[in-house]
């Protein structure tokens, strides 16, 4: 497994996970800056990216430094920080109806995301802390098709809402599962199959 471990130290910018890698909880793992130190003697580059958007990227950058890192040692970018500039890229002036926490709404806001609840043509899910039905059920009004591999998760929430479901068999779900349990609209072996009719 780890027998060319020579490209491995060719790399100038290390990518790190933040929970479970560098830290656990609020607990730093041993070691952890070390590792931070030694990248910076060989004058390679540390990056901090989370898939948690609960929370803003400044939060998460004051919670290392209080680990032991300085400020100017620390970039952390955020699951938020990578929608908002890929949605600047590929959708601009889009408006977004957003489930997600307070944090990742002033995330959005910052990047000149608009959000909105009338004429919108993008629905972000993110972590929400807040979550109730009455969102659920706004999200269900501006989603058209949910494509999934679960019965009995992805199919049954687009056939409780409305929404046009397709079933690929990528996943959990089996063909022959289809015979009990929710009915999806369309089925397909996995996405790539759905090119071939759209």
């Amino acid at each position: 497994m780890n027998k060319d471990v020579e490209r491995l130290r060719d790399k100038k910018v290390y990518v790190l996970d933040m929970d479970g890698t560098f830290y656990l909880g609020n607990q730093l793992i041993p070691g952890s800056l070390d590792f931070i130190r030694m990248l910076e003697r060989q004058q390679k580059k540390p990056l901090f990216l989370t898939n948690n958007s609960s929370q803003s990227s400044a939060y998460y950058q004051k919670k290392v430094q209080k680990m032991g890192l300085q400020e100017s040692e620390v970039q952390v970018y955020t699951s938020g920080d990578v929608l908002a500039y890929y949605l600047k890229k590929k959708y601009p002036g889009k408006k977004v109806y957003l489930v997600g926490t307070n944090s990742l709404q002033q995330t959005m806001l910052e990047q000149g995301i608009a959000i909105g609840e009338k004429n919108v043509e993008i629905v972000v899910v993110g972590f929400d802390t807040s979550l109730h039905y009455e969102k659920i059920k706004k999200t269900c009004c501006f989603i058209e098709v949910i494509i999934g591999d679960r019965l009995y998760t992805d199919i049954a929430f687009g056939k409780k809402y409305g929404i046009t479901t397709v079933l690929v068999l990528s996943g959990e779900t089996r063909k022959e599962d289809l015979k009990a349990g929710y009915q999806p609209d369309y089925v397909f072996p996995s996405l790539v199959d759905i090119c071939t009719v759209l």
